[in-house]
């Protein structure tokens, strides 16, 4: 039944967490007074199966969906807007007890008993925040006219160049070594330095990219994307581990070269590892060629990240051993965490910049969930015990570890408490490759080049479903750009592809404030509880 009194609101985790709706400590909360039944686990609704994940996947979606944005602007007027204060409340039936909207203020001139008092008031009615707008909210604007189309789009018609390199840049390589087996792709692609990449023998090519929008229709409010390589600068460094022969080690690290470029810090450099003693070789990109090396590891280093800001690396090496650092200036990486929770060699590291966590897998058939920090959250099994060859996080619509292993050719996704939730079959053992993607509606996708099939495809997190064959293309690397408009692939040959979706939209109606949700807590209450609220801020002009 509906009670017209209860005015609670949903906290965040009803969104993100579905380990709130399980007792998995078995706890014991007493049974109901009306059938006597031992209070276990939520009792979810009819539509979610009873399937927790499922619930939060729906409930994630039903926020992001257009009908919660329809009505978004209404929310705003009752809570920061015009409607929360005076006559206008009143009309609305906006109307709550007085310290609801002056608690600080009243609380500091009561007495100490009033204050108890007031302070269980506030515990049953909350605080009303204070009021940003005295106009009403315009209506936000719907997806389909406000977002650009991602290349995971349905109604996405994915377009894609290819362009080899020049061959005198590859003439002093040998062919076999002329193969992609890293790019670096920019936050924006319209930045001076678009995207970069890696060949085997040690060859390093900057792009950019000059990006074209005209308009396509203007019925719908449609724009068309045309990019154009402007530039390439070429540099030749050092070659990996060919010149330190160590052959054994070839298939662990062409399949995760351990190797990142840092663009942030002035002058730019690559870090690699690969070498048989552990050491990290620093090499500088612009002014005078400069090379340092440190000494990281006891043995090869097989896999190498860092974080979007640049602020954060991490390394694996042959020996399972994990190490977290700080960047600093000047080509300084600054150990800062030393792991040893794998018994076979590190074979992926993958970051989630959202969470601020990061994962790796293992040949000994284990992937580690770690926090920014250094802490070691959970480790996660290998249902068959079998080497795990990837392993990515994902944290929409719910959050999730996918980890593929080639040994069984089967993806599975893991929630964050380590459950199993979802398993798929796929038709080859030869993924080369495989990042997070997004689509326009938030939803997080697989995103894999297929070895023997040459498609790329994607399968949407976390139930693995909807699976989309953006383009049949022959690839051994590949990386998004952050507005997921546009992908490179790199092959063997040494060719790349860049593929993008033409279209996005012209929208001239720009709301003047965006929404960012934040958590805070309530110090009333008995324990502190998070709950949401949604932050207003004015977009800044571009100059």
């Amino acid at each position: 039944k509906v009670d017209p009194n209860d005015v609670r609101e949903l906290t965040p985790e009803f969104f993100s967490v579905p380990d709130i709706l399980v007792n998995r400590q078995h706890l014991s909360f007493g049974r109901r007074e009306d059938t006597k039944e031992e209070v276990d686990n939520v009792i979810l609704p009819p539509w979610a199966n009873a399937n927790p994940y499922r619930f939060i996947e729906i409930q994630r979606r039903a926020l992001e969906s257009d009908c919660a944005s329809r009505g978004m602007n209404k929310w705003i007027d009752l809570i920061f807007g015009y409607q929360q204060q005076g006559k206008e409340a009143e009309k609305a039936h906006n109307v709550f007890p007085k310290l609801s909207y002056d608690a600080e203020s009243i609380l500091t001139r009561a007495s100490e008993s009033q204050r108890e008092s007031y302070k269980m008031q506030a515990y049953h009615w909350g605080q009303t925040p204070a009021q940003l707008l005295v106009a009403r909210h315009k209506e936000r604007i719907p997806k389909e006219q406000n977002l650009s189309y991602s290349i995971l789009d349905r109604k996405a018609q994915v377009k894609y160049t290819g362009k080899g390199f020049n061959e005198k840049v590859l003439a002093n390589e040998v062919v076999g070594r002329r193969r992609v087996v890293k790019i670096f792709a920019a936050e924006e692609p319209h930045k001076d330095s678009s995207f970069a990449i890696v060949t085997l023998g040690g060859t390093y090519i900057d792009y950019s990219i000059e990006i074209n929008e005209s308009e396509y229709n203007a019925l719908s409010q449609t724009r068309i994307l045309s990019p154009q390589l402007v530039r390439s600068s070429v540099k030749i460094y050092k070659a990996l581990y060919y010149e330190n022969n160590i052959a054994t080690l070839s298939p662990l690290i062409t399949s995760h070269f351990p190797i990142v470029l840092i663009r942030k810090h002035s002058p730019p450099y690559l870090v690699q590892g690969g070498y048989v003693n552990g050491t990290l070789l620093f090499t500088q990109l612009a002014g005078t060629p400069r090379s340092v090396a440190i000494k990281a590891h006891r043995e090869a280093i097989t896999c190498l990240e860092i974080n979007r800001e640049e602020t954060i690396g991490i390394s694996g090496s042959i020996s399972g051993e994990v190490i977290l650092y700080n960047i600093l200036k000047e080509m300084t990486w600054q150990a800062k965490l030393f792991a040893h929770n794998h018994t076979g060699p590190v074979t992926h590291i993958h970051l989630s910049n959202e969470m601020q966590l990061f994962c790796t897998a293992s040949s000994d058939g284990t992937v580690n969930l770690y926090t920014f920090a250094g802490g070691l959250l959970r480790k996660f099994a290998h249902p068959v015990n079998a080497p795990v060859d990837f392993a990515l996080l994902s944290q929409s619509p719910v959050g999730c570890v996918a980890l593929y292993g080639k040994e069984t050719g089967t993806i599975y996704s893991f929630s964050m408490s380590g459950e199993l939730m979802h398993k798929q079959e796929e038709s080859t053992r030869e993924v080369v490759d495989a990042v997070v993607g997004r689509d326009s509606n938030f939803n997080e996708y697989l995103v894999y080049l297929n070895g023997r099939d040459n498609i790329l495809s994607a399968l949407r997190l976390p139930d693995l479903t909807e699976k989309v064959n953006i383009v049949k293309k022959r690839g051994t690397a590949i990386a998004f750009f952050d507005n997921q408009r546009m992908g490179v692939i790199g092959d063997e040959t040494g060719e790349f592809t860049l593929i993008w979706n033409p279209y996005s939209v012209n929208s001239q109606n720009k709301p003047l404030l965006i929404l960012s949700l934040i958590h805070i807590s309530e110090p009333t209450r008995q324990a502190e509880i998070s709950y949401a609220v949604f932050c207003l801020k004015k977009k800044k002009k571009k100059k």
